[in-house]
C-alpha cells in the first residue's frame, strides 16, 4: 500500500497594513487656553482656529468656517451656531459649556459681537433711540454697555473655560494713529473694537495673539517710492507686546511663531511651542 502523501501548505504572503495616517499633533497644555486672536482680513485666523481640537463655531454676520468647509478647506467643525443678537449670543455661549461633542469653543468675530451688545444695550436703557439723547449721548452708549452688559459675556465665556474647554475670540484689526510723548506719532494695529470693550476682554484673556504678515518692502530707485514685494510675504503669530500691535503671552510661547504654507502647519508649529 503506498504511503500516503504528505500535505504541502502554501505560504501566504503576508499583506502589507494600509498606511496609517499620521495623527494629528494634539494640543496639549496643563488647563485649557483662553485666547484673543486678531490681525488683517483675510490672513487665515478662521483657518488656524478650525485646527483646535474638536472646534465648535459661534458666528455672528461672518460665516467664513461655513465657505471654509464647503470648499475642503478645514476640517468639519464639531458644530456652527450662528447667532443674531446678544441674548441668543450668551445663550448659545452657556450651551457650548455642556456640550460634550467638542473641546474647543471659537468666537468668530468680535467685531459682530460688540455690535450685538450696544444694539441690546441701546433697546434696553434708552428705548432704541441711538441719537446723542440717547445710546451716543455724553459718556454714555459704548462705555456703560461695557460696564454693564459685556461683563456678562465675559463672565460665560469664563463658565465655558472653567468646563474644560479651549476658548478663542477672534477679532479683525485697524490701523490707528498713536500719540508717541516721546517723538512723532506713529501707526500701529489695534483690534476693531471700541477701547473699553477691548480693554476688559484683553485682560480677560490669558494670551493676545497678532496674526499677520511680514512683508518684503523694496525700492527700486533712490527716487521711487518703497513698494511691498508681492512675491516675499510670509505669516506668523506675535505673542508679546510690540510699539505697532498689541500681544501678551502667559503659556511661555515662543515670541515669534512661524505660520508656513498652510494652517495645519500653522497650528502645528503653535502647538509645539507650548514648553
Amino acid at each position: 500500500m503506498p504511503a500516503p502523501k504528505k500535505k504541502t501548505s502554501k505560504k501566504k504572503t503576508p499583506t502589507k497594513k494600509p498606511a496609517q495616517k499620521k495623527p494629528a499633533n494634539k494640543l496639549q497644555t496643563r488647563a485649557p487656553l483662553a485666547i484673543a486672536l486678531y490681525g488683517p482680513g483675510g490672513v487665515g485666523k478662521t483657518s488656524f482656529c478650525a485646527q483646535f481640537p474638536r472646534p465648535g463655531f459661534i458666528i455672528g454676520k461672518d460665516d467664513g468656517i461655513n465657505d471654509l468647509y464647503t470648499y475642503g478647506q478645514v476640517p468639519e467643525p464639531a458644530f456652527v451656531d450662528q447667532v443674531q443678537d446678544f441674548e441668543e449670543l450668551i445663550a448659545a455661549i452657556g450651551n457650548a459649556s455642556v456640550r460634550d461633542d467638542c473641546d474647543s469653543v471659537i468666537l468668530d468675530n468680535l467685531t459682530d459681537f460688540e455690535e450685538m451688545c450696544f444694539k441690546y444695550h441701546c433697546e434696553t436703557y434708552f428705548e432704541g433711540n441711538w441719537g446723542i439723547t440717547g445710546f451716543y449721548s455724553f459718556n454714555k452708549g459704548p462705555k456703560n454697555a461695557a460696564k454693564t452688559d459685556w461683563p456678562t459675556f465675559l463672565e460665560t465665556l469664563q463658565a465655558v473655560w472653567d468646563s474644560g474647554k479651549h476658548v478663542v475670540l477672534i477679532a479683525h484689526s485697524k490701523i490707528k494713529n498713536r500719540p508717541n510723548p516721546d517723538g512723532e506719532d506713529y501707526l500701529a494695529y489695534e483690534p476693531q473694537l471700541d477701547a473699553e470693550i477691548w480693554s476688559r476682554t484683553h485682560y480677560w484673556a490669558k494670551a493676545t495673539l497678532f496674526y499677520s504678515l511680514r512683508v518684503e518692502v523694496v525700492k527700486e530707485s533712490k527716487i521711487s517710492k518703497p513698494k511691498a514685494n508681492a512675491a516675499e510675504f510670509d505669516r506668523f503669530i506675535f505673542t508679546e507686546p510690540s510699539p505697532t500691535f498689541e500681544a501678551k503671552n502667559r503659556y511661555g510661547l515662543s515670541p515669534v511663531i512661524d505660520c508656513g504654507n498652510s494652517a495645519e502647519e500653522a497650528f502645528e508649529n503653535f502647538a509645539s511651542s507650548f514648553k
